[in-house]
């Protein structure tokens, strides 16, 4: 698990968001294209919920300033969590 204080990046994620999709048998190649369409905030949004010490936390956040996302919730809630 990765610390804090590392400097998120776009390949971190994409290797995340990969062993989700490996562990859980899925696909999510939508979710990828969603947030490959804006590199920058994918990294901000992943950075402030790893900042979260709660599940809970984490998906209050995802619903109140990532509402889009919600459909995907459990998937980037893991990832969030292989982020650190």
């Amino acid at each position: 698990m990765n610390n804090n204080n590392t400097h998120l990046t776009l390949e971190m994620i994409d290797g995340a968001i990969a062993k989700v999709e490996s562990a859980n048998h899925v696909s999510l190649e939508g979710l990828k294209t969603l947030l490959s369409l804006q590199p920058e905030q994918t990294v901000e949004m992943f950075g402030a919920m790893r900042a979260l010490e709660s599940i809970d936390d984490r998906y209050k956040q995802l619903m109140t300033k990532y509402p889009q996302l919600l459909d995907n919730a459990q998937h980037v809630l893991e990832t969030s969590i292989l982020l650190g």
